[in-house]
C-alpha cells in the first residue's frame, strides 16, 4: 500500500469513529507486518514488569504528571492503567490501531496527531518532555498479560471520549498466513461517547481476564505452591495468596495472609518510603547479604523494578544534589592516573563540578501503584556498618560528551552525552542494585548489570559493593534493541560508554584501594602507639611495686642496635642493650619487627626490677632474650 492509500486508509477509519457518536460503532482489524506482532504477542516482553512499564512509558510521553495503576492483588483479574496525558483524539487512535510498530513519535507526522512538539525537534513531547518511546508497540505490550483489553481516551476541550475495544490474537495461533501479507493480528471495535468533563484528558486502559501465565506470575503461584508442599517458606514481604482453585479467596493460614512493611492507611508516600527502609535494613528477613528475590514476592519484585524503570524522582535526594557529609566525594575529570580529584567542599556535589540539577529526573511525573506511590529506591546515607577499613561510601562522580568529529554521522549516530556516578560503598543493600544501570532520557529498561557491561578485571570484592547510575541525556537511543532492555554492543556510543566506564570502575577501585592502606596503616600505627603506652604502663607500674618509691633509679631504657652498630651513650649508661639480630633474628624496621621490640623491651625492664640481669653479660643478657623473644613469637 502507497504512502497515499495508507493516509486515506486512516482518515476514513478517523471520519467512522467520528460517525460513531450517532451509536454506530466501527469494527475494523489491527493489521500490522508479522514479524512486529510476532515479537510482540509471542515473548519480546518476557514479564508482566515489562509491560507495565511501557504503559507508564507511554503516559510520560504523553505529558501525564500521574499515573494511577489499581490492581485486585492478590487475585489479579482486574487492571487499570489510568494518566492524565494529552489522549488521543480520534485521528490518533486510528493511526495507533493501523500503524502498530509505526510510530509517529519523532515524526513530522506526530505534530499533527499531537504526539510529538514541532517538525524542527520531534524528538519532544508536545509539552517537551524528551520521548522515551520510539517504536509504536509500548501499548501492545499487555498481550503478555491479557488478549482483551479497552482504551478509554479524551482529549482537554473535547466534549466526546473515545473507546476501542481490542481482542489480540496469538501469532502463534495463525497457522495460514501467507508471508509479505498484511498479518490481522486482531479485532477492533470503537465508538465515541458523550464527555460531561470537558476540559478532562487523559486515558484509561483496562485489563480483563488475565491470561492463566501472567496471573500465575503476579501471584507468585509457584512459590507458594512450594511452601503449601513444605519445600520453601513464605517470601517476608508479600501481599498474600489466593486459595488453590479457588479464584476469589484467600489461602488459608497466618503465612498466607499480607505481610506488608508498611501500615494499613499510610500515604503512598511514605509507604513506599516505608517499604524502601525496610529492605535497607542490614540483615533485612535475618539474612546477611538480601536479595530481592528472597525477600519479596513477585508483585513487590516488579513494584521495585518499575520504581527503577521510571523517570521519578529518587526516595531521598538525587545523588548530585544532597550534601553528603556520610560520604567522601569525587570528581572524575578526565584520562590520566591524577583524574580523581575529592569534592570536600559544603555544597553538593553538582555545584563544585558545574553540572544542572535533578539531571535524569521528571519532578513533574508521579506513579501511583495501588497504595504506593513509586520513588527511585535508591538511598546514599544511613546505609549499612561493616568491619570494613573505610566506614564510610565513596561517589565517583563524571560526564562526558563525545561529537564523534572523526567519524561520519551515519556510522555514530551524532553526539553521546551522559552524566555518571559509581558508589563504592562497605555493603550494598540490597545485592540487585550491584551493577550499572543505564538511564535514557531518564528511564532504563533493565535492573542493574552485575557485569558492570563486562568488565573483564578480576575484582571480584570490590566489584560486589559498587552501585553505579548513567544518565545518558544525549544519544545511545540508536543503540537500543526493540525490547529496550539490551543493547547493540557494537554500536559506537555503546563502545564509548563501556571504554569510559571501565575506566572509571578502574580509577574509582584504586582510589578505594589507596584510601583503605592508609586507614589501615594509620589504625596499625595507633595501635602500636597504643601497645608501647600500655606496655610502659605495665612496667612503670611493676618497677615501683617491686622497687618502692624510693628507688634511686628510674626504669632503664632498652636501646636496640643492628649487629656490630652498638654505640656507647654517656647518658644512658644504665641502658639495656640488646641487639635485633641476636635477639629477635631479623634487622629492619617492619610493625612486626616494632611490636616484637616493644615487648621484649618490656620483658627485659621486668628483668632488670627483679635483678635478674644484673649478674650476666651482655651477650648472656641477649641468649636469654633470644630465648624468650622465640616463646614470644611462636605463632609469629
Amino acid at each position: 500500500m502507497s504512502e497515499t492509500e495508507r493516509s486515506a486508509a486512516d482518515n476514513d477509519l478517523r471520519d467512522q469513529i467520528l460517525d460513531s457518536r450517532n451509536g454506530e460503532p466501527v469494527h475494523t482489524a489491527l493489521e500490522t507486518d508479522a514479524q512486529v506482532i510476532a515479537r510482540v504477542t509471542d515473548g519480546i516482553y518476557s514479564q508482566p514488569a515489562s509491560a507495565f512499564r511501557e504503559l507508564i512509558s507511554n503516559a510520560y510521553d504523553a505529558d501525564a504528571t500521574e499515573v494511577v495503576i489499581q490492581t485486585d492483588r492478590p487475585r489479579f483479574q482486574r487492571i487499570t492503567i489510568s494518566d492524565n496525558g494529552n489522549g488521543m483524539g480520534p485521528e490518533a487512535v486510528a493511526h495507533l490501531i493501523r500503524h502498530i510498530g509505526g510510530s509517529a513519535k519523532r515524526s513530522a507526522e506526530g505534530v499533527g496527531l499531537g504526539i510529538t512538539k514541532s517538525i524542527a525537534d520531534p524528538s519532544l513531547s508536545p509539552g517537551g518532555r524528551k520521548l522515551i518511546g520510539k517504536v509504536g508497540i509500548g501499548l501492545f505490550s499487555v498481550s503478555h498479560l491479557t488478549q482483551s483489553f479497552q482504551i478509554i481516551t479524551k482529549v482537554a476541550n473535547e466534549s466526546w471520549r473515545t473507546i476501542a475495544s481490542i481482542r489480540l490474537r496469538q501469532y502463534s495461533e495463525v497457522q495460514d498466513h501467507i508471508e509479505g501479507d498484511p498479518y490481522e493480528a486482531g479485532l477492533v471495535t470503537i465508538w465515541q461517547e458523550p464527555a460531561s468533563d470537558v476540559e478532562a484528558k487523559g486515558t484509561t486502559i483496562v485489563l480483563n481476564g488475565l491470561k492463566p501465565a501472567a496471573r500465575d506470575t503476579l501471584r507468585s503461584s509457584a512459590t507458594w505452591l512450594g511452601v503449601s508442599r513444605g519445600m520453601h517458606i513464605p517470601p517476608r514481604y508479600h501481599v498474600g495468596a489466593v486459595a488453590s482453585g479457588r479464584e476469589y479467596e484467600l489461602a488459608a493460614g497466618e503465612a498466607s495472609m499480607p505481610s506488608l512493611p508498611w501500615q494499613p492507611g499510610d500515604a503512598p508516600d511514605v509507604a513506599f518510603a516505608s517499604f524502601v527502609n525496610a529492605i535497607g535494613e542490614p540483615n533485612a528477613g535475618g539474612q546477611r547479604n538480601p536479595q530481592l528475590n528472597d525477600l519479596l514476592d513477585y508483585y513487590l519484585r516488579m513494584v521495585w523494578q518499575l520504581s527503577l524503570a521510571a523517570p521519578l524522582p529518587y526516595v531521598d535526594e538525587h545523588p548530585f544534589d544532597s550534601v553528603l557529609s556520610e560520604s567522601r566525594q569525587y570528581i572524575l575529570n578526565g584520562p590520566g592516573p591524577t583524574s580523581v580529584s575529592e569534592h570536600t567542599g559544603s555544597g553538593p556535589l553538582r555545584e563544585a563540578a558545574g553540572w544542572p540539577a535533578r539531571i535524569g529526573v521528571a519532578e513533574d511525573f508521579k506513579v501511583i501503584f495501588d497504595d504506593l506511590e513509586l520513588r527511585r529506591p535508591l538511598k546514599f546515607s544511613g546505609l549499612a556498618e561493616t568491619s570494613n577499613a573505610v566506614k564510610t561510601p565513596m561517589i565517583f562522580a563524571g560526564h562526558l560528551r563525545d561529537e564523534f568529529l572523526d567519524l561520519p554521522v551515519e556510522s555514530t549516530g551524532g553526539p553521546l552525552e551522559f552524566y555518571a556516578y559509581l558508589m563504592w560503598m562497605p555493603k550494598v543493600i540490597p545485592i540487585d542494585d550491584v551493577g550499572s544501570l543505564i538511564r535514557i532520557h531518564g528511564a532504563s529498561g533493565s535492573g542493574f548489570d552485575e557485569t558492570f557491561l563486562k568488565y573483564q578485571v578480576a575484582e571480584t570484592t570490590r566489584l560486589k559493593q559498587i552501585s553505579c547510575e548513567i544518565f545518558v541525556v544525549q544519544g545511545l537511543e540508536g543503540a537500543l534493541n526493540i525490547d529496550r532492555e539490551s543493547y547493540n554492543f557494537s554500536h559506537t556510543h555503546v563502545v564509548r560508554l563501556t571504554s569510559w566506564l571501565h575506566t572509571a570502575l578502574s580509577r574509582s577501585i584504586g582510589t578505594q584501594k589507596s584510601l583503605a592502606n592508609v586507614i589501615r596503616r594509620n589504625q596499625r600505627d595507633s595501635e602500636a602507639d597504643r601497645q608501647v603506652d600500655v606496655l610502659e604502663s605495665i612496667v612503670s607500674d611493676f618497677w615501683l611495686e617491686t622497687l618502692g618509691s624510693d628507688a634511686d633509679s628510674p626504669v632503664p631504657p632498652v636501646v636496640w642496635s643492628d649487629s656490630g652498630s652498638k654505640v656507647a651513650d654517656e647518658h644512658q649508661s644504665d641502658a639495656i642493650r640488646l641487639s635485633r639480630e641476636h635477639v629477635l633474628r631479623a634487622t629492619g624496621a617492619s610493625k612486626r619487627l616494632q611490636r616484637a621490640e616493644s615487648q621484649m623491651g618490656a620483658i627485659a625492664q621486668v628483668l632488670a626490677a627483679m635483678n635478674l640481669l644484673e649478674d650476666l653479660d651482655e651477650q648472656q643478657v641477649e641468649r636469654l632474650m633470644a630465648q624468650l623473644a622465640k616463646i614470644v613469637m611462636v605463632d609469629e
